[in-house]
């Protein structure tokens, strides 16, 4: 298949997920905000911007692009990995630990240091703390450990 077709493939796909995450998000109702546009901005806001992401890839494919080579791929792989895993372990390890940890893995898996990829992750976790819980109020899961 050649490049050019695959990301017209990709562009449909995930025009068809941003139309989903639309419809869904159109659903979102809160009786307490007085804000008119309610909880569903920013999921439509972020649904609008992959759909025409995705239709300007369908429009316009990338005709010199190449498939990344196999190490490369895997990183790839691994990290959309790592992803699924932190959002199923936000819960149970709470925010700061699974940040941290998820963190620190991304900057190993793309060459860094251990004790850089670790202290980038703690001072990554500390810092989104700091920011959603004490500048935001937003309440963060604690997990199982700590909580």
């Amino acid at each position: 298949m050649k490049l050019a077709s695959l990301d017209r493939v990709l562009g449909v796909a995930f025009f068809a997920v941003a139309a989903g995450a639309a419809l869904q998000a159109r659903k979102f109702s809160v009786a307490f905000l007085i804000d008119p546009l309610g909880p569903k901005g920013f999921p439509l806001l972020a649904a609008t911007l992959l759909a025409a992401g995705s239709l300007f890839v369908v429009l316009r494919p990338d005709r010199r692009s190449e498939f990344p080579e196999r190490a490369a791929a895997g990183r790839i792989a691994a990290a959309v990995a790592s992803f699924v895993i932190y959002a199923l372990s936000v819960a149970p390890l709470g925010f700061f630990l699974s940040t941290a940890l998820e963190v620190a893995f991304l900057a190993r898996l793309f060459g860094g240091g251990v004790k850089a990829s670790l202290a980038s992750g703690a001072l990554t976790a500390a810092g989104l703390w700091i920011l959603f819980a004490l500048v935001l109020g937003l309440p963060l899961p604690a997990g199982m450990i700590f909580g």
